[in-house]
C-alpha cells in the first residue's frame, strides 16, 4: 500500500507541475498567464483614485512599462524594449532611463544617447537633482559608439547650472568621473571602501564595471559587474539588481 501511495502522489506532483504556467513569452504581442497576473498585480499596487483619473493612454503607458519590468527581470531584453518603444510611442518624453539601458545593453548606442539625454534634461530640470546615473549611462553610450557629441549635449553642461547639482551619492559621483577620463579606477575603490556599505559596494563596483566595458577592458568588466552581483544586498525585487543580472546575462558571464 505505501508503494502505491507513493507513486500515486509522485504522480499527482508531476501533474501540477507540468499544468503550471510557465514563464515562456510566445511572441512579442503575447504574455504568459503569470506574467499577466504580476502586471495586474501592479494595476493593483496603484492607489484606486489615481488610477480612475488617469486616461486611456496613460494607463496604457503605465501597462507598457510594467510589462517591460517584468520582462528585464525574466531577463528578456528585446521583448522588453519592444514595450518600452510603445510607451514612447504613447509619450514621446516619459521618463523611461530603462529603456537607455537596454539600449546600450544590446548595441545601439545612438539611440541609447538620445533616450539617456532627453531622461537627464527631464530629471534635473523637474527634480534639481543629478542625474548621475544617466549621465554615466550617456558616457558609456559615447564612448562605446565613438559618438561625436555635439556641445549642448555634454553630460555637464544640460538643463542646470553644475554648481546648483551638487550629488550627495559621492561613489556614483566617483564613478562618473571615472567613466569621463578624470580620476583612475582606485579612487573609486577607495571611495567605496570608505563607505564601509555593502549598497555602494554593489552600486560602485558595477558602475566600474559599465566603465571598464565602455574602454573594451572586458575582463575587468567582467570581474567588477560578477563582484557587485556577488556582494549585493539589493532585495530580489529591485529593478536595479534586475538590470545588473540582465547585464551580465546578455554578456554571458
Amino acid at each position: 500500500m505505501d508503494r502505491i501511495r507513493a507513486w500515486v502522489l509522485g504522480s499527482l506532483l508531476f501533474l501540477a507541475v507540468i499544468s503550471t504556467p510557465v514563464f515562456s513569452f510566445q511572441s512579442p504581442g503575447t504574455l504568459s498567464l503569470q506574467r499577466r497576473r504580476n502586471i495586474h498585480r501592479y494595476e493593483a499596487q496603484e492607489d484606486d483614485d489615481v488610477w480612475d483619473q488617469l486616461d486611456d493612454d496613460e494607463r496604457q503607458l503605465r501597462r507598457n512599462v510594467a510589462t517591460a519590468k517584468e520582462l528585464i527581470r525574466m531577463k528578456q531584453a528585446e521583448d522588453a524594449l519592444l514595450y518600452f518603444d510603445k510607451a514612447v510611442q504613447i509619450k514621446e518624453n516619459a521618463f523611461l532611463w530603462q529603456r537607455g539601458v537596454l539600449l546600450y545593453l544590446l548595441g545601439k548606442f545612438d539611440e541609447a544617447h538620445d533616450q539617456l539625454s532627453r531622461n537627464i534634461r527631464h530629471y534635473e530640470n523637474v527634480f534639481e537633482q543629478p542625474a548621475t546615473e544617466e549621465r554615466i549611462w550617456m558616457l558609456a553610450s559615447e564612448k562605446r559608439g565613438d559618438l561625436l557629441v555635439v556641445p549642448d549635449q555634454q553630460p555637464f553642461s544640460i538643463s542646470l547650472e553644475e554648481e546648483e547639482l551638487k550629488e550627495s551619492r559621492v561613489v556614483l559621483k566617483k564613478a562618473e568621473l571615472f567613466l569621463a577620463g578624470e580620476i583612475g579606477e582606485d579612487e573609486v575603490m577607495e571611495t567605496i571602501e570608505r563607505t564601509k556599505s555593502d549598497y555602494w559596494a554593489c552600486y560602485g563596483q558595477y558602475y566600474l564595471g559599465v566603465g571598464m566595458e565602455a574602454r573594451n577592458q572586458m575582463d575587468k568588466a567582467q570581474k567588477y559587474i560578477r563582484s557587485a552581483l556577488e556582494v549585493s544586498p539589493l532585495k530580489e525585487d529591485d529593478a536595479g539588481l534586475h538590470m545588473m543580472q540582465l547585464h551580465g546575462h546578455i554578456r554571458g558571464w
